[in-house]
Parts: structure tokens; C-alpha cells; sequence
């Protein structure tokens, strides 16, 4: 993910939630930013908020919102 920020960063020489949001369905649907074309390390939290904003959530509301969640991926 880290990469994936660093890219959208340098990329769009500026901090663009959309782009980075792309790049991230990008490492988890086909691999980039691994070495094996395969995406790993992703949190249960982190994968539904992709997803969430893959499925049309606006980036800033894709997130666990619950105060309770210690995780809001």
C-alpha cells in the first residue's frame, strides 16, 4: 500500500484519494507494487474499504466508521 501511495504521490505530484484508491484495487486485483504479481499482507479492514470504494463509496466514507473498531481500514 505504501507503494501504491508513493506512486499516486509522485505520479500526480500531489495527494489524490481517487488515484490512490485505483492503485490500491490495482495491487489487490492484479498484483502491482509485488514482486510476484500477487497481492499479500492486506487486513480484513483494509480490503472492505477497497472494495467499498470500488462499489462506488465516495474514497473519504469507504472506512469502517464505528468507534468501537480499533481497525478503520
Amino acid at each position: 500500500m505504501e507503494l501504491a501511495t508513493i506512486d499516486s504521490i509522485i505520479t500526480k505530484n500531489s495527494i489524490n484519494y481517487d488515484d490512490i484508491m485505483n492503485n490500491f484495487i490495482l495491487w489487490i486485483e492484479k498484483g502491482k507494487y509485488t514482486p510476484t504479481s500477487h497481492a499479500f499482507g492486506v487486513g480484513r479492514c483494509c480490503l472492505k474499504a477497497i472494495y467499498n470504494y470500488k462499489k462506488g463509496i465516495p474514497v473519504l466514507e469507504c472506512g469502517n466508521k464505528e468507534k468501537e473498531h480499533m481497525s478503520n481500514g
